[in-house]
């Protein structure tokens, strides 16, 4: 069972762990972490960009983009995919803050922690 786990390998080892029995995975649809370094899908590096819809602090900050996009670039040339695997998701919902990194930890420590608190 894992948590807010980024995508962690290709399409083959995504589906392999879809096709465990035993595993499971959960994300909050507002965090972050899932969403590298899948680049389709609906936890993926596109909806980083736009992640927490107001109140929450939206799009993502310039400088911190820049950055990822050229991550991203370094892996399409030199081949590297990651795949997200098949995901229980939920939503939490954004706290009203003009900090995209506040946000970011607030969704992804906060959320998990009240969401399956029970």
């Amino acid at each position: 069972m894992t948590f807010a786990a980024p995508a962690i390998g290709d399409t083959n080892f995504a589906t392999w762990l879809d096709n465990q029995s035993n595993y499971s995975a959960n994300c909050n649809v507002n965090d972050a972490v899932p969403q590298f370094w899948c680049l389709t899908g609906q936890f993926s590096i596109p909806n980083l960009y736009q992640l927490f819809p107001s109140p929450g602090p939206s799009p993502i900050p310039s400088d911190l983009k820049s950055t990822i996009v050229g991550i991203v670039n370094a892996m399409q040339k030199n081949g590297v995919s990651y795949q997200q695997t098949n995901v229980a998701k939920f939503t939490f919902a954004s706290t009203p803050t003009d900090s995209w990194i506040i946000e970011l930890i607030y969704q992804h420590n906060n959320a998990y922690d009240t969401y399956f608190k029970n």
